[in-house]
């Protein structure tokens, strides 16, 4: 099957000393890393990403700060093309107050969600912020609003990578889930 929205999530290696050695376990660990196994960079861009995607296809690829040059070359080597993204502003439970979570430099209280479109692909709604506010909840996991902005903005069929739950109207594939579909996790 090939799906028209892809939504990922890839478990990046987030810490100091793995970004530079690219080898898991090694000097400090990531907030990932003490909450689920990390891919190395080589082995996340070897997923199938771009047999999986439609002629016509939108990709949301999640991202952190520090790592937002890697995630520019993820959406090229997968035959995906730049348009823009959203940034999740993320807040205490009373979503006001900010939260602030791990970093090295910087203390992280912001996500992305990078749009690369591939193909002939124009915006079902054009009225799309830049930004979001929501509460952050567990480890990783997404705000609803997210999956909101994805829905509205392309066509279906519909696959979040690296999923922790199923969800109508997508097909989900990761290890937290009884995936949908089967797919080689590198090489």
């Amino acid at each position: 099957m090939k799906f028209s929205t892809i939504m990922a999530d890839p478990p990046w290696m987030y810490s100091y000393e793995t970004r530079k050695t690219e080898t898991p376990g090694t000097g400090w660990l990531g907030a990932g890393e003490r909450h689920y196994p990390t891919m190395k960079f080589a082995d996340i861009k070897a997923l199938p990403v771009p047999g999986l995607a439609a002629d016509n296809a939108v990709l949301w690829l999640w991202i952190v700060n520090p790592l937002m040059a890697r995630g520019f070359e993820l959406l090229e080597h997968w035959g995906f093309t730049y348009k823009g993204m959203v940034t999740w502003a993320k807040t205490q439970n009373d979503w006001v107050t900010p939260f602030v979570g791990c970093g090295y430099w910087l203390r992280g209280a912001t996500e992305h969600m990078l749009l690369g479109v591939k193909g002939q692909v124009k915006p079902l709604v054009k009225v799309q912020p830049t930004w979001f506010s929501a509460p952050v909840t567990e480890h990783s996991e997404k705000p609803e609003h997210s999956y909101r902005v994805a829905e509205r903005y392309w066509y279906e069929p519909r696959l979040e990578m690296f999923a922790r739950r199923k969800r109508p109207g997508w097909s989900v594939w990761g290890n937290e889930v009884e995936s949908d579909i089967v797919m080689p996790t590198g090489t």
